[in-house]
């Protein structure tokens, strides 16, 4: 292979310590004009992965003219391994194949592939690792910029879909778009619907990219180009009558109860709730500021949501005896409601009203977002305009429009009823 840039360059090759023909061969080899970059000193029987060794040789003086021909057979016959060398001296090694798994020109390229993704412009130093460590790296960057909850929150998803996936063993830098894409079809087994994959695999893609970022060599193209399913952004259709609500929180626990009819009377989104403290109560003027990272860059959004006296009355109860700075909602142990406890807390509690009364409440889809559709859709349902009714959940019209629609009175059908078409 010849070099634009000067003589011809062996990447990589092999060869057993023991045989004191191969040093000669390879000094040879040297001066027939070849620009030896790296080699080892193990032989194919050994795994591709292994830690190269790579020693300062003596190398002798003999010539020897089948060279070159000997050395591409040997050079087939062991595991190809790529050596690079940054700026501040510290080498990397990378196995490229053994037992023939791929010819010469094969090696080269893809050890040329991957000098490009070391040497890419980004950060100084080039981070390795599997999924699973990219994926923890993602949270502790969403630590670093003060998003706790948003970092608690992954862990647990990454813990429940990737590190106990096979895709998270997966090294990072040869993860591949058929490594994804089998990963979100395994996520279809079970109960979770196509909405549900989605959200799992836009937090996954959220981590990736952003590993990327933080120094980690990979192929952004392996999970950016795999598609969320379509059609799949379908509205909350679990709907909580009044009685259903009353069973609900009668069979909660007091904790439960209380953080549940702070949404109720709310409509707030679980973590909004969650996040809240007793200073964020204003008993006086009868609202509660909530606060929402929403969309790129993680803007803090902050609202106030106006109570009823029975809403005021039920956020007195939360916040007696608390301190301003006191989380106003907490779990038996005084920590926030957490997502994943808060699901499993809800789940016995809807079985407790279904034992306590046969179908009670719906066996499938109660959840706190069950809570914040409901609520969202009886304000709409009262008359309340949608601009309100989006301010006060902290959404947008748009929203309003494409999820409760149905629940929007239309001013139009009163002047239709004006108009004598027959």
């Amino acid at each position: 292979m010849k070099d634009s840039a000067g003589p011809l360059r062996l990447l990589v090759f092999g060869f057993d310590a023991a045989e004191a023909a191969q040093i000669r061969r390879i000094r040879s080899y040297m001066e027939c004009g070849f620009d030896v970059l790296a080699f080892t000193m193990r032989r194919d029987n050994l795994n591709a992965e292994f830690e190269p060794f790579w020693p300062n040789l003596h190398l002798y003086d003999t010539q020897n003219q089948n060279l070159p021909r000997r050395m591409r057979a040997l050079a087939r016959s062991i595991a190809k391994v790529a050596r690079h060398r940054d700026r501040s001296g510290q080498q990397k090694y990378r196995a490229l194949g053994a037992d023939g798994a791929m010819d010469f020109d094969q090696a080269k390229d893809a050890a040329e592939a991957w000098f490009d993704v070391l040497t890419r412009p980004g950060p100084a130093r080039v981070k390795t690792g599997t999924v699973s460590a990219a994926c923890e790296a993602y949270a502790k960057y969403l630590e670093v910029k003060g998003r706790e909850s948003t970092a608690a929150d992954a862990r647990e998803r990454f813990d429940r879909f990737v590190n106990s996936d096979p895709l998270g063993s997966i090294r990072f830098d040869v993860l591949t778009y058929d490594d994804v894409e089998a990963w979100r079809e395994r996520l279809r087994t079970g109960k979770r619907g196509p909405a549900t994959c989605n959200r799992i695999l836009a937090g996954l893609k959220a981590a990736l990219t952003r590993a990327v970022k933080l120094g980690y060599a990979g192929n952004m193209s392996a999970w950016q180009m795999v598609e969320p399913y379509a059609n799949a952004d379908g509205a909350r259709e679990v709907f909580l009558t009044v009685q259903q609500r009353r069973a609900l929180l009668e069979a909660s626990p007091p904790e439960l109860r209380a953080y549940l009819t702070g949404l109720v009377w709310t409509g707030a989104r679980p973590g909004e709730l969650a996040a809240a403290r007793v200073a964020d109560f204003d008993a006086a003027q009868g609202n509660i500021t909530l606060r929402t990272r929403k969309g790129r860059g993680g803007r803090i959004r902050t609202r106030s949501v106006p109570l009823t006296a029975a809403g005021v009355t039920a956020f007195k109860a939360a916040a007696r005896g608390k301190t301003p700075k006191a989380w106003l909602f907490t779990m038996p142990g005084g920590e926030p409601w957490h997502r994943s406890l808060t699901s499993r807390h809800v789940r016995a509690a809807v079985a407790a009203a279904n034992k306590k009364k046969a179908g009670a409440l719906p066996a499938a889809g109660v959840c706190c977002y069950a809570i914040r559709h409901t609520v969202i859709s009886e304000w709409l349902t009262a008359g309340i305009d949608g601009a309100s009714v989006a301010k006060m959940a902290g959404t947008s019209m748009v929203m309003i429009e494409k999820h409760y629609m149905k629940f929007l009175k239309n001013p139009a059908v009163e002047k239709l009823e004006q108009v004598e078409l027959l």
